[in-house]
């Protein structure tokens, strides 16, 4: 990020004592406007080292916390999206987990330049696609069929 621009930010948001907090807020905000990575809900930052909601933080929190033993009643093979993401919890942890959630990853401090550039370019790309960007596919190596039983809303399921 230029120089320039930092001055603006500053100017803006009127924190000329502290750039660094300036900048996590302008950076905070940037990161917002990318979907979250497990259901395609508004994000909220990165969370066990994904691009999350607070409601898929809070889903995988609460799956760590102590044994778990969740079932897929459909072949786990069930769709993860805002509107489904509470249906089944096993294929919404197997989700988390592809997508590289982790207690590991809670990481205190900066990110690496790497690793905001990468983030930086990814919020242009969503704001060139729009937010209709998001993919629900649910585990991201799935393939579609059609589903000819009545059992859930949904007339597409993925298979594993």
């Amino acid at each position: 990020m230029s120089a320039y621009i930092l001055t603006l930010i500053i100017q803006t948001c009127g924190c000329v004592t502290n750039n660094n907090l300036c900048f996590l807020f302008f950076f905070t905000a940037q990161i917002e406007v990318i979907p979250c990575k497990v259901c395609g809900d508004k994000s909220s930052g990165v969370h066990y080292g994904v691009i999350t909601c607070e409601g898929c933080k809070g889903f995988f929190r609460r799956s760590q916390s102590g044994p778990v033993n969740y079932q897929c009643p459909r072949n786990k093979a069930c769709v993860i999206d805002r509107v489904n993401r509470n249906r089944c919890q096993y294929c919404r942890l197997q989700k988390c987990l592809v997508l590289g959630m982790s207690r590991d990853a809670v990481k205190f401090g900066r990110m690496s330049k790497k690793q905001r550039e990468k983030v930086e370019d990814e919020v242009n790309l969503v704001k060139q696609r729009g937010l209709n960007g998001y993919d629900p596919i649910s585990p991201p190596y799935s393939q579609p069929t059609t589903n000819n039983n009545n059992n859930n809303n949904s007339s597409n399921q993925y298979v594993t």
